[in-house]
Formats: structure tokens, C-alpha cells, sequence
């Protein structure tokens, strides 16, 4: 009985290192590039990997202003810069003006949190809008 209770504990300490290995390579933290003090990571469900530079992270807060992000991907992004870092920052006053103004605009409870872009060999691509709601 003590063996069969040894083997299912090792059984399941291995699916637990396998799972957190798979789920590491999954998020993509093995290729995120270096991030300062004020920035953090975000992946979202439908593979866009992003970080938010100079921004607090909302995520865990208290529960009366915590905030869950969601990710709005620009049409005329392609599809294999999904897998790569894009650097987030919140818009500039003019900016935020014009994505509020377009079909873009936040919807009800969305706060507009930042604009990200991509640099691919020098050509600086908008892969995307970063939003924020309450976590209700």
C-alpha cells in the first residue's frame, strides 16, 4: 500500500513539473525580453504577448479597484507577430483623442490603457490597443 501511494505521489509531482514547464513555454517567458521596474507581462488567450511599460499593474488589487486587460489587435496586423513582445505605453493626449474618436473607441466601464507597437528590423508596426474593465 506505501508503494502504490509513493508512485502516485511522484506521478504526481511529475505532472506537476511537467504541466508548469508546458505552461511556461506556452506564455512565452522563455523569449520576453528584459523589462524595467515599472513594467509588466501580459498574455492574453488569444496569443498576443505584451508589456506594459510604465504602468502599475491593476490585476491584483484591492478588490474595489481591481481591473481585469483585454486586447484589441489592429486588423492589418499579421499573424506571425502574434507570438512576439509588443510594447505597450499609454497614448499621448492627441492619440488617445483619435482612438476615442474611431471605431475603436472604449466601450462602457473600458478605460484605453495603451498603445502597443512592435519593432520589426526598424519599421515600427501598431499590433494592438490594451484595455482595462473592472473585475467585477
Amino acid at each position: 500500500m506505501r508503494a502504490w501511494i509513493s508512485r502516485i505521489g511522484i506521478f504526481l509531482v511529475v505532472l506537476f513539473v511537467g504541466w508548469s514547464a508546458y505552461d511556461y513555454y506556452r506564455m512565452g517567458y522563455h523569449s520576453m525580453p528584459e523589462i524595467g521596474d515599472n513594467d509588466f507581462p501580459l498574455v492574453f488567450d488569444s496569443g498576443y504577448r505584451v508589456i506594459m511599460e510604465r504602468s502599475e499593474d491593476k490585476r491584483f488589487a484591492e478588490k474595489v479597484n481591481r481591473r481585469e486587460y483585454l486586447f484589441a489587435a489592429y486588423l492589418n496586423t499579421p499573424e506571425y507577430f502574434k507570438d512576439a513582445w509588443s510594447r505597450c505605453k499609454a497614448p499621448a493626449g492627441a492619440e488617445a483623442r483619435e482612438i476615442e474618436k474611431s471605431s475603436a473607441a472604449p466601450g462602457p466601464g473600458m478605460r484605453l490603457e495603451a498603445v502597443c507597437t512592435l519593432d520589426a528590423d526598424g519599421e515600427i508596426l501598431r499590433t494592438g490597443i490594451v484595455y482595462s474593465i473592472p473585475d467585477l
